[in-house]
């Protein structure tokens, strides 16, 4: 039987196997057979690089693209320093690549445009300036490109991962990077991963180039071209990125990224659940929201289960502490040790604990194969990390709260005649 204040938990846990084994099976049905392409031919290729105020990587990022492997007259380079403040400007002038200087920031979509207005290759890549490529990834993506294919994103991991926290993001970006591998299998790649991604320069004139409406420019334009009748997909070339290191800089870069789906809701509303675009309308975009609608739902039951275990933790902590300070008899060594294992026993805690194992399983499932995809070693750390992220899925479900919050309020503010009310449904 099940309590009444298990019964959301149960549901919500049930919820998430439910869309692991969907993700498994889709994975499973769809075995695609790895082809070796060979570059033939090297076309024009322009690369741009927005940056603003990263002096400490920007320096790294064009090394890697000048040492790519990619004939060295096919290519050009274009950096946009986007009011930087710090020596950016002044490391970017040591390499030999063409310069485009903002006084004032004017946002990365404006900076990729006006750089398009420059650029003469017949595919245009955008890296972030703090994202090293690798020597093959220019050729990589190029391979991908077919007469119906509009944009090619290549795959990204942690670079920096000797913090607690970025070793949280490593397994995080493993389980997400793999989902992407799945979903182009299916040709339902939502949108493009805009750090590391190559587009048809004149497609991108076709759709007006980078919006500056949203905070997801390279997601934008991408969904702008499947509705046009092209596809995204995926190249599984790895890229590294430098992932926050502190609390505060996560809460925003993630704030950001929920703001752009919404942003996104607002503007590509008409292809959920629209049969038009395939599994890309009718599950693979919904269910970029499902993770927002989700994470809402389950924060609250999250703090408060979230409280009860550390309750269990602290109490486990304390009488292993004292084992240190007091002397005990065995007796009582055994009754603590015994407590310790039936706090861990799932089957103490019925369904909820049943479908939490299974949770689990099938995350490891996951992990397993996401590691395999990307070719990267099987670290027992990144299992016994995912063990240990329920904080860490606390923060990330905050985010999606505040992200919401602050988007009702940019939208009253816009409109300050709207009510907040009517600011929040402005959001679907």
């Amino acid at each position: 039987m099940v309590s009444w204040f298990d019964l959301p938990l149960v549901i919500l846990v049930g919820t998430s196997n439910l869309t692991l084994i969907m993700w498994l099976l889709l994975y499973a049905l769809r075995k695609t057979p790895k082809e070796k392409k060979e570059m033939k031919k090297f076309p024009k290729i322009s690369i741009l690089i927005p940056v603003k105020n990263e002096e400490k990587n920007i320096g790294k990022t064009i090394e890697h693209v000048l040492n790519a492997d990619y004939q060295k007259n096919k290519r050009e380079i274009i950096v946009i320093n986007d009011g930087s403040t710090d020596r950016t400007g002044e490391i970017i002038k040591k390499f030999p690549v063409k310069i485009i200087t903002h006084k004032k920031s004017v946002g990365k979509a404006a900076s990729l445009n006006e750089a398009l207005k420059r650029a003469t290759g017949e595919y245009v890549f955008t890296i972030d300036s703090d994202t090293s490529i690798p020597a093959e990834g220019l050729k990589k993506l190029i391979l991908e490109f077919d007469e119906r294919t509009a944009a090619v994103s290549g795959l990204l991991l942690i670079h920096n991962d000797r913090g607690i926290l970025t070793k949280f993001q490593v397994v995080e970006y493993l389980q997400a990077m793999f989902l992407r591998i799945i979903q182009d299998k299916w040709n339902a790649v939502p949108t493009t991963i805009g750090t590391f991604c190559a587009f048809k320069r004149k497609l991108l004139k076709k759709v007006g180039n980078f919006p500056a409406d949203t905070f997801s420019e390279d997601a934008d334009v991408s969904l702008m071209l499947r509705k046009r009748g092209y596809k995204s997909k995926i190249s599984i070339c790895l890229a590294k990125t430098v992932a926050p290191q502190s609390i505060s800089a996560l809460l925003k870069q993630r704030t950001r990224w929920v703001r752009g789906k919404l942003q996104l809701l607002r503007k590509h509303k008409d292809i959920i659940f629209n049969f038009k675009y395939g599994m890309l309308g009718w599950l693979t975009y919904p269910y970029e929201y499902f993770g927002i609608g989700f994470a809402l739902i389950a924060l609250p039951f999250a703090i408060v289960q979230g409280g009860i275990i550390a309750f269990f933790a602290l109490q486990i902590m304390l009488f292993f502490f004292n084992l240190f300070v007091a002397p005990i008899s065995t007796s009582t060594l055994v009754k603590g040790v015994l407590m310790t294992i039936n706090t861990l026993n799932p089957l103490n805690y019925g369904a909820l604990g049943l479908t939490s194992v299974f949770f689990i399983f099938l995350s490891f499932i996951f992990l397993f194969l996401g590691a395999k995809e990307l070719g990267q070693k099987q670290k027992i750390s990144n299992y016994i990390l995912f063990l240990a992220a329920y904080p860490y899925m606390l923060l990330l479900f905050l985010t999606n709260f505040i992200a919401i919050v602050k988007e009702i309020a940019a939208q009253t503010k816009e409109k300050s005649k709207t009510r907040t009310w009517r600011g929040f449904t402005k959001l679907f």
